[in-house]
């Protein structure tokens, strides 16, 4: 009854009393007064305005920092924590949830959510080259009710260049060693061109190839502390407007990435060193129109992302090689019925197949997924305006889901606004999970795992209230939030329960988690050419069933920033803290201390072409293996790094 007291507001909402339109208003002064959002709506506009929790990293803040890949570029933004995938490796959780809850988008298109269906999987942190990207929009807070599952926890959306009509482009080299030369050398190379062929067509280039040899760890040099990688990415996109003033886009972006990690056999002594080699193949393709005609924009696509990785060097238990092709094709009308509402009505469906051994019967499963949505931004009032959406997903084995969102933003003033909501999730079962013809063995060969068709999505419910202050010298913003998560999916062990080699577990709808949090940005600008940033992140994260501290949710983070931009001359300072954690170990839970890292860049303009960049990553060479042996992942060691931008 809830539900349909919800579909009918939103469909009501068309017909309330028209009044006189609204202009868009401004803020004057205000740091972000310029920067736009496209993810939280799904259209652009002033990311001050955005119905949701919204981060933008320019491409002015990327620039100036040794960005290996989206991690490196968000992790100081409030409402993000480090997670640890295995491996070496690092992912990325948003508001206290999982980093599987985390959907990521390269332009509004989703990729392949490669968490889902390989373990130990960060390949969703660098589908594009840096000197293609804009702008990183980080979205905290579900948005199922616009982009469907796995946008449990929030979105990250990486925007590309917009193509101009006069050529230009730039250029990046960078190297960078540890400064005890125990390795981790990094090379890098890329660039972006783009401009227009004539007065209707644009065309944008870009590629980029990257090295980052392995770091040995420091207590057993025969195994990795980070693995080494070598990738090599490139992709275009074309536009071209018709005569009637429809705009064609069509791109490609792929990348190939093989990745070196030194390991030791699990199980018992005497857990033999070897060699482990991943090869990672991705492509996404895409073909957009759109049209603005009679009062209506249309814009409709369709789209496949691919991945692909195999593995060589191990000695046991070899991963089989995967597969995952994600076909979608999708339309999204805006209109505006009444004056003061502006309607969104769209429309996806999504074809998900994978290729992989341990599905033992037939090597192969697929998906059929198909979902409609709407949603209205009403002028309740010159300063108030409510989002209402309303998405319904349907999958061709649970069946359907439907995810509502509310929000509000109210400008108080030209310098003060509020804003709330309250907005639900889901993320639905995967592919292999839902699969019973799944088999593969986990925790290094410790236990076998088997699907479940019976399960089902796993949901979440979440409010959040906060303001934000504008004035010439100063921005501040606080958000408080609550999530509340249900269903979600883990293992759980059917036989042989404890014994190597021997013990069964399938999924199971069984955990249930809670988050409540609060986060906190500051940006003020002083003196001349002076700034200083801050963001706070509070979490308090617990297992709803038996009150539990989650495990790797650090109580708090903060990280600060003070930079100096001269006329020829940039300083930035940065410092990050993450609080006290535990992390579970077996049946126990075992804390882990806080660490703080500080780092050191400098930038010198040659002239208005070049830009030459030097700087030092973790000053004071923090190792987190000395704070405690229970840390799962690494920080790098101090790494010195040298970098020449140009721009033509």
């Amino acid at each position: 009854m809830q539900r349909l007291t919800f579909v009918l507001a939103v469909c009501g909402t068309f017909f309330l009393p028209a009044g006189p339109a609204v202009a868009e208003t401004s803020v004057p002064g205000a740091a972000d007064a310029d920067r736009v959002v496209s993810v939280a709506s799904a259209r652009e506009q002033d990311v001050i305005d955005a119905p949701a929790s919204v981060t933008v990293i320019s491409r002015d803040e990327l620039i100036i920092l040794p960005v290996r890949d989206i991690l490196d570029a968000v992790r100081d933004s409030a409402g993000v924590t480090l997670t640890s995938e295995g491996f070496t490796r690092r992912g990325i959780a948003l508001r206290g949830q999982r980093s599987s809850d985390t959907l990521f988008l390269l332009d509004g298109r989703r990729v392949s959510a490669s968490s889902d269906v390989v373990a130990h999987s960060d390949f969703e942190l660098d589908w594009i080259p840096f000197e293609a990207i804009e702008r990183i929009e980080v979205v905290r807070g579900p948005l199922s009710s616009l982009y469907g599952s796995e946008a449990l926890g929030g979105v990250i959306n990486v925007v590309t260049r917009a193509e101009t009509r006069e050529w230009s482009g730039s250029a990046r080299l960078r190297t960078g060693t540890l400064t005890d030369a125990s390795g981790g050398r990094e090379r890098q190379a890329g660039f972006y061109a783009g401009g227009g062929l004539g007065e209707t067509m644009a065309l944008q280039l870009f590629a980029d190839h990257n090295t980052q040899q392995s770091v040995p760890d420091r207590t057993d040099e025969a195994v990795s502390l980070l693995e080494g990688r070598t990738m090599t990415s490139a992709g275009f996109i074309a536009r071209w407007e018709d005569p009637a003033g429809g705009r064609l886009r069509l791109g490609l972006k792929g990348s190939n990435e093989e990745r070196e990690r030194f390991t030791r056999q699990s199980g018992p002594p005497p857990n033999t060193p070897f060699r482990r080699d991943e090869n990672i193949d991705r492509r996404l393709y895409d073909l957009s129109y759109s049209r603005d005609f009679n009062g209506l924009s249309v814009q409709g696509g369709v789209y496949r992302a691919d991945l692909s990785r195999t593995v060589d060097g191990s000695i046991s238990l070899d991963p089989s090689p995967i597969d995952l092709t994600d076909d979608i094709a999708d339309l999204r009308v805006f209109f505006k019925p009444r004056e003061r509402h502006d309607v969104l009505l769209g429309g996806e469906v999504r074809r998900e197949r994978i290729a992989d051994e341990s599905l033992v019967e037939t090597g192969r499963e697929s998906a059929d997924r198909a979902a409609l949505l709407v949603q209205d931004q009403i002028q309740l009032a010159e300063a108030v305006r409510l989002t209402l959406g309303l998405r319904m997903d349907h999958h061709d084995v649970f069946g359907s889901h439907l995810t509502p969102r509310a929000y509000l933003n109210w400008q108080v003033s030209d310098r003060l606004r509020l804003r709330g909501g309250y907005g639900e999730g889901f993320r639905a079962p995967t592919l292999k999970q839902l699969s019973g013809q799944f088999e593969a063995f986990g925790g290094g060969g410790r236990f076998l795992i088997t699907g479940n068709p019976d399960l089902e999505p796993e949901t979440s419910r979440n409010m959040e209230v906060g303001l934000v202050w504008h004035s010439d010298l100063l921005r501040l913003e606080t958000v408080f939030f609550r999530n509340t998560a249900s269903d979600l999916i883990q293992t759980a062990c059917v036989s042989a329960c404890g014994q190597f080699g021997e013990e069964v577990r399938d999924y199971r709808n069984i955990a249930r988690t809670r988050v409540t949090g609060l986060e906190n940005a500051l940006s003020l600008p002083f003196g001349v050419g002076w700034e200083a940033r801050l963001s706070h992140t509070w979490l308090d994260a617990e297992i709803r069933d038996t009150n539990q501290d989650l495990p790797e949710r650090p109580s708090h983070i903060i990280s600060g920033s003070l930079q100096w931009q001269g006329q020829d001359w940039h300083v930035l300072m940065r410092a990050s803290h993450v609080g006290s954690q535990s992390r579970q170990v077996g049946p126990a839970f075992q804390d882990l201390p806080s660490y703080t890292l500080w780092h050191l860049g400098v930038g010198r303009d040659l002239s208005d072409r070049l830009t030459l960049r030097a700087g030092l990553e973790n000053l004071a060479d923090t190792d987190l293996a000395d704070k405690s042996e229970f840390f799962h992942y690494s920080e790098r060691p101090r790494y010195l790094f040298l970098a020449l931008d140009g721009r033509f």
